[in-house]
């Protein structure tokens, strides 16, 4: 990755449970923040790191097929949450 992106990987969560009983769905759409999985990152990168699930907007990165799975490549800008488990 280029400078300050990231590669995210979409995580399927088509229905998904919190320890709380909360139920997670996932939009069809990709808008607003859906979760992903960091694949790689640029050298200038700062807050996340490879491995972290992250929210962020699909809709401000480039999208493109990685081994048959969606992904998206994106400035470290535009995620908007560290998914921390």
């Amino acid at each position: 990755m280029l400078r300050d992106e990231v590669c995210v990987l979409e995580i399927d969560t088509q229905e998904k449970q919190t320890a709380g009983g909360i139920i997670l769905t996932q939009p069809q759409d990709k808008k607003g923040a859906t979760p992903g999985y960091i694949l790689a990152v640029g050298p200038d990168v700062k807050f996340v790191e490879v491995g972290q699930q992250v929210y962020l907007d699909w809709a401000n990165g480039t999208v493109m097929n990685v081994e048959g799975k969606q992904a998206v490549a994106i400035q470290e800008k535009y995620i908007t949450a560290i998914i921390e488990e």
